[in-house]
């Protein structure tokens, strides 16, 4: 993997969504859904107890971003400033071509085929830009959503322990432990 730069920050774009950096306009969405029982369910995250709790966490984000730690995309339809989840490549190894990548989507959001656009663009991206050699997936088991979405991509069951299991997608174009 080339050196990681997200600057200027890779926007991405599919047929409805607009991945984009989140800012603090956000702050308000960011607070809804990390917040949102039924978006916490089966994320191993603190709850939101206030906008300030969101400003916070978009600022550890863009920190993130800025020291090219991770990437984290705001999602939103097109034409329409309002957040409706977010998508992200962290836990970047580079000596290993590998991140894992997590997302969320608002509930209202869900079953509209939404988070298979955002997930697909950014597997493209982490293959062609960043020329990952593999995304893993690490999530709650009981997420059968979002187990089915990541084996509609190719994912494969790589490992359980407890409740969470860890799902991979290797690129195709490179051979795994090729440098």
């Amino acid at each position: 993997m080339q050196s990681l730069n997200f600057t200027p920050f890779p926007a991405l774009t599919t047929e409805r969504l607009s991945l984009r950096p989140l800012t603090t306009d956000d702050a308000n969405e960011i607070y809804i859904h990390r917040s949102d029982e039924r978006i916490l369910e089966f994320l191993d995250m603190p709850k939101a107890t206030s906008v300030e709790d969101a400003l916070a966490f978009i600022q550890r984000i863009t920190n993130h971003v800025a020291n090219n730690e991770s990437i984290f995309w705001g999602i939103q339809l097109i034409n329409d400033p309002y957040l409706i989840g977010s998508i992200c490549l962290w836990n970047i190894e580079v000596a290993e071509d590998k991140a894992e990548v997590g997302y969320v989507l608002h509930p209202d959001y869900q079953g509209k085929g939404l988070m298979q656009e955002a997930l697909a663009a950014v597997i493209d991206f982490g293959f062609n830009h960043l020329h990952l050699k593999i995304i893993v997936a690490d999530l709650h088991s009981g997420n059968k959503k979002s187990l089915q979405l990541l084996q509609r991509n190719g994912f494969v069951f790589e490992s359980k322990s407890e409740e969470m299991v860890i799902y991979s997608l290797k690129n195709n174009n490179v051979k795994v432990g090729a440098d």
